[in-house]
């Protein structure tokens, strides 16, 4: 079961932090309460998948830590927040994006800070799949975009901190108990 693998990849990253980077792993957010992520699904119109929903019961997203290279995962809040934003750019007459509303097909899962986010894609299907948003708003589900679900993506983010590998071309580094990503 998915969930199943979401709290496994938590715990790895939550243990590896601890022990490296105490920091980082001290500013973890708290998880998510049941009434976060209702207000949250309630303000996107979409019930969260099984895989998100357990995410965010480990932690309501990363706070400031880059969990993934120059993503932080986003809070319940974060993810109404973004998506409405999105809805609001692709309401204006000067913009060739669009964002249904009616029934979301997609759902912002990270942030880079600067309009980019991984996603949930393919929503209401047997396994949501994680695709790229750029800032300009083209979707991108083509393999390889780091795993084809929420498990592969946090497995990988794992994995790779647990080996010190790289991911995405970057190596987690630990820089004053903090974790950082270095470009390969």
């Amino acid at each position: 079961m998915s969930s199943s693998r979401i709290i496994q990849a938590w715990s790895r990253i939550d243990t590896w932090l601890a022990e490296q980077a105490t920091i980082s792993f001290s500013a973890l957010p708290q998880p998510a309460t049941h009434e976060q992520i209702a207000s949250a699904e309630q303000q996107i119109g979409v019930a969260f998948p099984s895989d998100l929903y357990a995410s965010l019961r480990c932690h309501n997203g990363s706070g400031d830590v880059e969990i993934l290279p120059g993503h932080t995962l986003l809070s319940a809040e974060l993810i109404a927040t973004d998506f409405l934003l999105a809805v609001q750019v692709s309401r204006d007459p000067y913009t060739d994006t669009y964002v249904n509303t009616q029934s979301p097909e997609w759902i912002p899962i990270s942030g880079d800070g600067g309009g980019s986010h991984y996603v949930l894609g393919q929503l209401g299907g047997a396994q949501p799949r994680v695709g790229f948003r750029n800032e300009l708003g083209d979707l991108d589900f083509a393999e390889g975009v780091m795993g084809a679900c929420m498990s592969d993506l946090l497995e990988k983010a794992a994995g790779a901190l647990a080996a010190m590998e790289v991911l995405d071309d970057f190596r987690p580094v630990v820089v004053d108990r903090e974790l950082e990503w270095e470009m390969e």
